[in-house]
């Protein structure tokens, strides 16, 4: 393609995306569909602060399936999808050019399905509620709030160490190494290290136990390995934090992650991004 016909399709290119008409795009004689300009969403946040095409919204899967089906135009459809973990709206565009259908994707937005899971934090309250420092009302009351608070997006930050985390995870670390700080043990280096070991062997099967709803195993866990000399020390760890009156620390933090969720996340395609 001569600089001259470039220039002349680049020029075409910007002011159909100005005034918002379809985009074609002549590539070596074939003509191609390049999408048109598609309203972004009202309200969003970026997920990363680097791309401005994947942005995350508070409102809801349907609310944004009914904004893009009154903003469609003529040849947008929203075509439905699914996955093993999350419901999902594409927005296609379609038109055809020389007797051929094209079509290109403008938008996808997804929200996560719900499940039996529940966050580890209302796992921790319901821990406590096993060891009878709060009744089950309390908690009843707690898991009907935020029982789907596992399935949010989060905005991803940068911790204190530099690192990407979601700001979701960050603010339930933070509650967890409050309520389980980690303890510094006397005794020769081998002890510490046999002593860490055992600790991480019984957080994971705790970890396990609590992702079944299995609070009794946990409890039971507990006692068995405490009754055991060679793992005294990660078993009065576990009964200790389990024993310890966390409630209001959790509470929270189910706040605080619930005010920093969004559940709807939206992924444009950056050509199509109206700036209007």
């Amino acid at each position: 393609m001569s600089m001259k016909r470039f220039l002349y399709f680049a020029r075409l290119l910007l002011f159909c995306m100005t005034v918002g008409a379809f985009v074609v795009s002549a590539d070596e004689g074939a003509e191609v569909l390049l999408g048109h300009p598609i309203k972004v969403y009202p309200g969003c946040v970026q997920e990363f602060d680097s791309d401005q095409a994947i942005l995350l919204t508070k409102s809801s899967f349907e609310d944004v399936k009914k904004f893009y089906e009154k903003n469609k135009i003529a040849g947008d459809k929203l075509e439905p999808f699914n996955t093993d973990t999350e419901k999902g709206i594409k927005v296609v565009y379609h038109k055809t050019i020389s007797g051929k259908d094209q079509s290109v994707q403008e938008l996808e937005f997804t929200s996560r399905i719900p499940d039996t899971n529940i966050h580890d934090a209302l796992g921790e309250l319901k821990a406590q509620v096993l060891m009878g420092k709060h009744s089950e009302v309390e908690y009843n009351v707690l898991e009907k709030k935020y029982k789907n608070l596992h399935l949010a997006y989060f905005k991803q930050i940068t911790d204190d160490e530099g690192r990407s985390i979601s700001e979701g995870k960050s603010i339930y670390i933070k509650a967890r190494n409050t309520a389980h700080p980690k303890k510094i043990s006397a005794g020769s280096d081998e002890e510490a290290a046999a002593g860490k070991a055992k600790s991480q062997d019984m957080k994971k099967q705790m970890q396990a136990l609590k992702a079944k709803g299995d609070f009794a195993g946990m409890m039971r866990l507990a006692q068995e390995s405490n009754k055991s000399p060679r793992q005294t020390t990660a078993g009065a760890e576990a009964m200790d934090a389990m024993a310890a009156d966390t409630w209001d620390l959790w509470k929270k933090c189910l706040e605080d992650i619930h005010q920093a969720a969004y559940w709807t996340k939206l992924s444009y395609n950056g050509n199509c991004i109206s700036q209007n």
